[in-house]
């Protein structure tokens, strides 16, 4: 397994929460970002050292970007795309084809924006914003947070077009014991990239996916899945031949 990722499909809108690749293989990052549905497309890249391979931040080759770099690769990443905003707080970007923005019309109230756990702009909205503040209040205090000014952050949105065809889907329940796996493999060099693989690709095979696009079904009601206006998940994995 070499990378994966992790988004929320919301009225034709995919939320990509989490992206890792865990690979020596140039250029297979972007072309996960590119492979995603078409739709409209919002993202936050906010750096960390690894998101969905356990350990793999000790991976031989791994790449890991600082807040700045990563800006920069889904900026390099997406700018094929329609309709591109970009926003960093705190910082005056210049981006020729990008409109500055979170993507949404400043008026907009922020409660009206779809909201996720562990988000920036959710905690912003939650911690120093009322509820009829607008997206041009959020924009104004997203720099005084920790995320956005000890490092770069940078929020994205565009339009990929185009047409995608059905996943498999896979009952919610199940889809939490696979990431309990998957989230107990190790990824932190080759060997065990490999065994924890094997073991993943065993399970995925049960559940009809296959390790390719899969569609998550919820079948039960949560408060989170009230906040976040959810439908559906929706968890893309891509192999590679071994190199």
């Amino acid at each position: 397994m070499c990378a994966a990722m992790l988004y929320w499909l919301v009225n034709e809108t995919v939320y990509l929460e989490k992206m890792d690749t865990c690979s020596r293989i140039p250029g297979l990052a972007t072309c996960l970002v590119r492979s995603l549905p078409a739709g409209q497309i919002r993202l936050t890249a906010r750096a960390q050292d690894q998101y969905l391979f356990h350990l793999s931040k000790g991976y031989p080759g791994k790449q890991q970007r600082s807040g700045a770099k990563l800006v920069q690769f889904y900026r390099n990443a997406l700018d094929v795309f329609e309709q591109k905003t970009i926003l960093v707080p705190g910082e005056n970007v210049k981006a020729p084809g990008w409109a500055i923005g979170l993507g949404y019309s400043n008026e907009t109230l922020v409660k009206d924006m779809i909201q996720f756990e562990d988000d920036v702009k959710t905690r912003a909205i939650e911690t120093l914003l009322t509820p009829d503040a607008t997206v041009k209040d959020l924009i104004e205090v997203l720099p005084v947070l920790p995320e956005c000014s000890l490092d770069q952050c940078g929020f994205f949105s565009c339009v990929i077009s185009g047409s995608t065809g059905e996943e498999p889907a896979i009952e919610e329940q199940e889809f939490v014991e696979f990431m309990k796996l998957w989230m107990d493999q190790s990824f932190e060099n080759e060997s065990k990239n490999e065994a924890s693989t094997l073991v993943l690709n065993k399970r995925a095979e049960t559940l009809g996916c296959k390790m390719e696009p899969f569609v998550v079904k919820r079948t039960e009601v949560e408060k989170v899945a009230e906040k976040r206006k959810v439908n559906e998940i929706q968890f893309l994995v891509k192999k590679s031949k071994k190199q």
